[in-house]
């Protein structure tokens, strides 16, 4: 590590310390900044700060307080229409995992509808005055209103990512308070798999997505132990899991339950990727926006060759939207599971799509 990324972690780790000589303080907060742990960092150190630092700590505050304000108002309309949604991460997760909207930073509001209702939410979206960014995807639309993004989802991810189980996540949800007002978020457990899915997902770029999994872990009922296991195990999701679990122990020294350690410790393929994720995480200032978005890494992860060659192939099944393209450009619907290899590789390139087919072995990293 550089001394920025040694000072940053020790101080999220161990509090306040002094740093050495070598730490650049401007490297420091880009590297703080970019990893989304500037506000973690700033509560930590508890000392005398950089200008700069209280500059930026108060500019995400008010950020953050501005996209709760948002959201307050938007679930407000939501429920108006009597279309139930599920925010996902942003100000609510910050609420729930961390106590306070300052210490985890939002850049958009996700929110989850039920795909019947996406339709009418859409519409709503636009009569507020929001401005769609590009047509609906396999899972979700992104929105934008004065500076304000929105990503309108129907689901957590594409139908070529890792399954989920959306009913029951909808089904399990609990009903909490978000700013005196009664809103229904995920429940322990599923919020901890989606949380390392969402990881995953962009290769855990941002050490505030392993935060979140630190945290939501270390409020979990220790009953719920083996309910989260039996969970990741039926979904296909446990080496996913375990592999989250031991980046979070790596980078934040998070204490896993016995039952959990021990099913990581059964996996040392598992473990010797996460160490090496775990280590390029704090390497360099964390761009997301260049995260590879694909399956690959999911399905180096799968125990079973048949599952993981049926789960590539529906990389290249015709999704509701492709027959919706289709439609739009008076293609017959038939066509569509020919047009849907050429509307991927348009959209993501052939290099995806390769690794999507032939990931590398599971120690590759």
């Amino acid at each position: 590590m550089t001394p920025e990324a040694e000072f940053l972690l020790s101080t999220l780790l161990h509090g306040p310390g002094a740093p050495s000589t070598a730490v650049n303080w401007n490297i420091l907060l880009e590297l703080a900044g970019s990893h989304g742990v500037l506000a973690l960092f700033c509560e930590a150190h508890a000392g005398p700060l950089p200008d700069n630092f209280v500059c930026h700590f108060r500019e995400r505050w008010a950020r953050s307080l501005f996209l709760a304000s948002e959201l307050e108002g938007l679930l407000r309309e939501f429920a108006a229409c009597g279309i139930e949604v599920l925010p996902l991460k942003g100000p609510v997760l910050a609420d729930v995992l961390y106590g306070q909207l300052s210490l985890r930073p939002s850049d958009d509001l996700d929110i989850l509808v039920r795909q019947k209702d996406f339709a009418r939410a859409e519409l709503l979206l636009i009569e507020l005055g929001f401005q769609p960014v590009g047509p609906a995807d396999d899972y979700h639309r992104d929105f934008v209103r004065n500076g304000t993004y929105v990503e309108l989802h129907f689901g957590v991810g594409s139908p070529s990512a890792p399954s989920f189980d959306l009913p029951g996540a909808w089904a399990r949800a609990r009903t909490l308070e978000f700013r005196g007002y009664p809103i229904r978020f995920l429940s322990p457990i599923d919020l901890i798999l989606y949380l390392s899915l969402h990881g995953l997902k962009h290769r855990f770029a941002r050490l505030i997505w392993v935060a979140d999994i630190s945290r939501a872990l270390g409020a979990l009922d220790p009953g719920d132990t083996i309910a989260l296991l039996e969970a990741a195990g039926t979904y296909r999701l446990r080496n996913v899991f375990l592999l989250s679990c031991e980046i979070t122990s790596r980078s934040f020294g998070t204490r896993l339950p016995p039952d959990i350690e021990a099913a990581v410790r059964g996996r040392p393929e598992l473990v010797r990727r996460a160490g090496a994720w775990a280590d390029r995480i704090l390497a360099t200032p964390a761009d997301p926006t260049t995260a590879v978005q694909n399956v690959s890494s999911y399905l180096q992860l799968a125990d079973s060759p048949g599952y993981r060659w049926k789960h590539r192939l529906r990389f290249f099944a015709p999704t509701q939207q492709d027959y919706q393209w289709a439609a739009r450009y008076h293609i017959h619907p038939k066509c569509a599971p020919l047009l849907r290899p050429l509307r991927l590789l348009i959209k993501y390139g052939p290099a995806p799509a390769l690794r999507t087919l032939f990931p590398g072995p599971v120690d590759r990293d």
